[in-house]
């Protein structure tokens, strides 16, 4: 398999890419009456979600997927995708942008950004240890509650993994 694009959030205007959700699903397209086809084997999903935080409260800010050219593309909250030009090439065929919507996520979310290219896989989505700055976020019902710096406990996770033999 190839390596996967995680879905990616917006911090204290920072990226990060998602790394861990414990908790309920976040964002589902077919809940819109959208069903994403994989169209790259780097996105066997169809579609990539960017989330953040608006006063604390957790929000869709962008979705990317790729949709079959005769597939209605309805609004999100008020807001219609930029029209779909075959000619224009792009990694997805859809993107609604600024969507602000909201999302009622109880559980945690960890964000990572800094990956070490040593640590690549081609393979999945990279797991949190595999980053330099990693954030936890704990949510109920969409509202922030509380973050917390992981990256220090990554690192040991890294150091553990480095002291392990190999196995044949």
């Amino acid at each position: 398999m190839t390596a996967q694009f995680p879905d990616t959030f917006c911090l204290d205007g920072q990226g990060f890419d998602l790394v861990t959700i414990h908790g309920a699903p976040l964002f589902s397209p077919a809940e819109y009456g959208l069903f994403p086809m994989p169209r790259i084997t780097a996105c066997w999903r169809g579609y990539v979600c960017q989330y953040g935080l608006r006063e604390e409260r957790l929000v869709l800010e962008k979705l990317s997927l790729n949709l079959p050219e005769d597939a209605a593309r309805p609004p999100i909250g008020g807001i219609v995708p930029e029209p779909f030009d075959r000619a224009v090439p792009r990694l997805f065929s859809t993107v609604y942008e600024n969507l602000g919507l909201p999302v009622p996520f109880s559980g945690s979310l960890w964000i990572a950004r800094g990956f070490i290219p040593e640590l690549y896989v081609h393979m999945g989505f990279a797991p949190a240890w595999k980053y330099t700055q990693v954030r936890s976020l704990k949510f109920l019902d969409g509202r922030c509650t509380a973050q917390q710096d992981e990256s220090q406990a990554m690192e040991a996770v890294r150091r553990q993994k480095a002291a392990q033999p190999e196995s044949a």
